[in-house]
């Protein structure tokens, strides 16, 4: 079981904009670690563009063989967790519980309504509970002691190809992506070629 990405995004008219960014990437090679942030970035930006205010879904990227957690609240704050597809789900529903907590600790809805671009703000907690959180059972303990997480959460369950658009493939998507460059794509292809499984992140 592993917890691979923080993520909180801004719905945009255009896009969801990135605020801050937290990978935990000490598993693969540093000659791999580029390559995956950016299908990582891709993978979040494009499950967010599914999940409108007050919605929750669970995307499966196969590509890199996780799920993308996704809710967004009422002011259109999405927060993006991306773990292995054994990582349990009621554990991820209270890390992003908390790391909405620690990000509004930071920042104001008005900082968020007036940034138009990706930013790389940093919320200095994230580092250390994605680290502290691979073991969800350190999760688990906090979520015996709250009761409102008791209740079910309706989750959306699609695939990250549900979401490309009409007469268009997740290549495509890939392709104009800012998040992925062409070398990463080419990378991924590649791989994909050989192996399918060898551009996997577990």
């Amino acid at each position: 079981m592993r917890l691979i990405s923080f993520c909180v995004l801004k719905q945009d008219p255009s896009e969801p904009l990135f605020l801050v960014r937290c990978h935990e990437l000490g598993f693969m090679s540093f000659f791999q670690r580029p390559f995956a942030k950016e299908h990582l970035n891709f993978g979040a930006r494009t499950a967010t563009k599914s999940c409108g205010p007050g919605e929750s879904s669970c995307i499966n990227i196969k590509e890199v063989q996780s799920n993308a957690y996704v809710f967004t609240n009422k002011a259109g704050v999405s927060v993006v967790i991306i773990a292995d597809e054994e990582y349990p789900q009621k554990v991820i529903l209270k890390i992003q519980r908390e790391l909405f907590e620690e990000f509004y600790k930071n920042y104001k809805d008005s900082d968020v309504k007036n940034q138009s671009k990706d930013a790389d703000w940093t919320v200095d907690t994230f580092p250390t509970l994605i680290k502290k959180y691979q073991d969800p059972k350190e999760a688990d303990k906090l979520l015996k002691l709250q009761s409102e997480l008791d209740d079910v959460t309706q989750l959306m369950y699609k695939n990250l190809d549900d979401i490309v658009a009409r007469g268009e493939t997740l290549d495509d998507m890939m392709k104009k992506s800012k998040d992925v460059s062409s070398m990463s794509y080419k990378f991924y292809k590649d791989s994909r070629k050989v192996n399918e499984g060898c551009c996997s992140l577990l």
